[in-house]
């Protein structure tokens, strides 16, 4: 019986990387933008403020008409004006005289200072009354305290969250360049397998990978194409494949990557034409049957064979297809997985030199460092993917871990 030729998590990166490609890059604008990624360094185009404003309610003073005020001598001004939101006060504010002004209101010419309305009083006759020294650009933001002209703002390879979007529209940046998402499509196979609509036979299970491994793709900023349910026939597995290779930046397959009798994946992957086997067979657990080719033509393209079984498809989509995806795209961070979190092994766990283990644990709510407990590994469809609380990463050179081992505990960056 034929066996897979494994190699290490490490060697699998490794001829990951000799092959990634970049994306190209396009304009969008800002209401397009969220989720992308920046494919160049964005910088301010001018000051904010570009005007000293206002930081309280207030009145608009200068300063060095108020050095003697004081409860036994209040200093008497004159109110001149009002600065309204959204305009400049058409004036200048002499000595003695002062301006009503708003919160981010822009200070009028004259003025150096802001006291607050509520340490001013007003007299009868409308003066207002100060019994204290106001200093020099109190109650005063300064023209670029927040940015100023030419400040570097995001780096290239951000992903653009809503907060990213709102600095880039603070500072005038209405378009952004982008890199383009990469167009993937998902296809599951086999015989067993039916769309979620449709009841199985007890021969049968519903196609969970498809679904699954698309909104994967999704949140490592892919433009997915689900390519549907294709059975175990070669010819028509070769044909649909490589259709999707003609149009696609990655195309993964679901299932038929081990070496059974009806395990095509791997010599229909290898026969596209281009193609050309990185590995298939990684030395971890879950994901030891994962495949990957390179086709080279007018485009480059990936194709992906991953396994059947939904836990095992997930580790290894996230472990080796999700970092291609967002360095195609230039991504600061290339990887779906959250910081690891610390945690405490409960029971010991016995694993195999030279293998990556990707262990499921639940992790008990309490003091720091949490208890975390290996879940049993299982052919569960639902439970296999609700259950946990994340993956603990067990590096191929540890043999096994007694309890009470530190750990680190890994999540899905969703």
């Amino acid at each position: 019986m034929a066996k897979l030729t494994l190699i290490s998590a490490a060697a699998a990166r490794q001829a990951l990387s000799e092959v990634t490609f970049t994306m190209p890059t396009q304009t969008v604008s800002l209401t397009q933008a969220r989720g992308r990624f920046l494919a160049v360094d964005v910088f301010a185009k001018q000051a904010i403020p570009e005007a000293p404003r206002a930081a309280m309610d207030g009145f608009a003073v200068i300063a060095a008409d108020l050095l003697q005020a004081s409860r036994e001598r209040p200093v008497m001004l004159h109110v001149v004006g009002e600065v309204f939101a959204g305009s400049m006060f058409n004036g200048t504010v002499l000595p003695g005289q002062t301006v009503r002004i708003p919160t981010g209101g822009c200070l009028p010419a004259g003025a150096d200072s802001v006291e607050a309305i509520e340490a001013v009083t007003v007299a009868a006759d409308g003066r207002v009354c100060l019994v204290a020294p106001v200093e020099e650009e109190k109650h005063v933001v300064p023209v670029g305290q927040d940015v100023m002209p030419g400040q570097h703002i995001l780096h290239k390879g951000t992903r653009l969250l809503p907060t990213h979007l709102a600095a880039l529209a603070a500072t005038g940046n209405s378009n952004v360049l982008v890199a383009a998402q990469p167009r993937v499509t998902v296809f599951s196979s086999g015989a067993e397998v039916c769309p979620p609509n449709v009841r199985p036979s007890p021969a049968q299970v519903r196609d969970v990978n498809q679904t699954l491994l698309a909104g994967l793709a999704e949140s490592a900023g892919a433009l997915v194409t689900y390519g549907g349910i294709v059975p175990d026939d070669v010819a028509i597995l070769h044909e649909v494949v490589s259709r999707a290779v003609a149009t696609s930046d990655v195309v993964i397959l679901s299932a038929g990557t081990s070496v059974g009798t009806r395990d095509f994946a791997g010599s229909v992957i290898a026969g596209v034409p281009g193609a050309r086997t990185l590995f298939h067979g990684i030395n971890i657990r879950p994901g030891k049957p994962t495949l990957v080719a390179h086709v080279a033509g007018v485009h480059d393209c990936l194709v992906c064979g991953l396994p059947g079984f939904p836990v095992s498809a997930a580790v290894a989509f996230a472990a080796f297809v999700a970092p291609q995806l967002l360095r195609m795209q230039g991504a600061l961070h290339a990887s779906l997985w959250r910081d690891p979190f610390p945690a405490i092994l409960a029971g010991p766990y016995q694993s195999t030199v030279g293998r990556e283990d990707y262990v499921r644990v639940s992790v008990a709510a309490g003091p720091h460092p949490r208890l975390a407990t290996v879940i049993p590994a299982g052919p569960a469809l639902v439970t296999g993917l609700l259950k946990g609380d994340g993956f603990m990463l067990v590096a191929a050179a540890t043999p096994s871990l007694p309890a009470g081992a530190p750990v680190e505990v890994l999540t899905l960056d969703l």
